[in-house]
């Protein structure tokens, strides 16, 4: 995770200052018990609010599905769970403004993780209710593009991953016209 080591820990010593006053003044006698739940409840709060706006968005280190691409994409590409864990925030996101004269124009955004909609890969009941395909166009050790489309239509759009100690999703481009 990404976070400012200084400001983390000068975060929770200001929690923790706070807890030891609330829990003295609120629980008397078992006010140790009642000071160690709110530190680690302030702890995991910290660090959900840290984690939701930096690379790291799970707080326990999920299992990767496979270290092969192709594997993890058939994976990836059925469970919406795989999808909500293995991306990078911000994620980039390019699409087609089609309203734009006198030619489409490039929209590009980076989404915070409370932005994204998900799945963000069609599961397979909707790829096969809407007749969508997926090919994987290209893949090395430590990056791969994988594109979703629709057979002769302009529907198509482009998934970019990179590999670190997983497969994580780092990019989404939609050409569709």
């Amino acid at each position: 995770m990404k976070i400012n080591h200084f400001l983390y820990c000068d975060v929770v010593l200001h929690m923790v200052k706070i807890g030891r006053i609330f829990c003295k003044n609120t629980f008397g006698i078992n006010w140790l018990i009642a000071f160690f739940l709110f530190v680690a409840a302030a702890f995991a709060l910290t660090r959900a609010a840290f984690a939701s706006d930096n690379q790291d968005v799970n707080l326990v280190k999920p299992t990767c599905p496979s270290q092969n691409f192709p594997e993890f994409f058939f994976v990836y590409a059925n469970s919406e769970t795989i999808q909500r864990t293995f991306l990078r925030i911000p994620l980039k996101v390019q699409w087609l403004d089609l309203d734009v004269e006198p030619e489409p124009k490039p929209v590009v955004k980076k989404l915070k993780y409370a932005q994204i909609r998900f799945p963000l890969l069609p599961l397979r009941a909707e790829r096969e209710e809407k007749s969508l395909s997926l090919r994987i166009d290209k893949w090395s050790e430590n990056k791969a593009e994988a594109t979703l489309f629709k057979q002769d239509t302009g529907y198509q759009v482009t998934y970019f991953f990179v590999k670190n100690e997983c497969w994580v999703l780092t990019a989404i481009e939609d050409w569709s016209m």
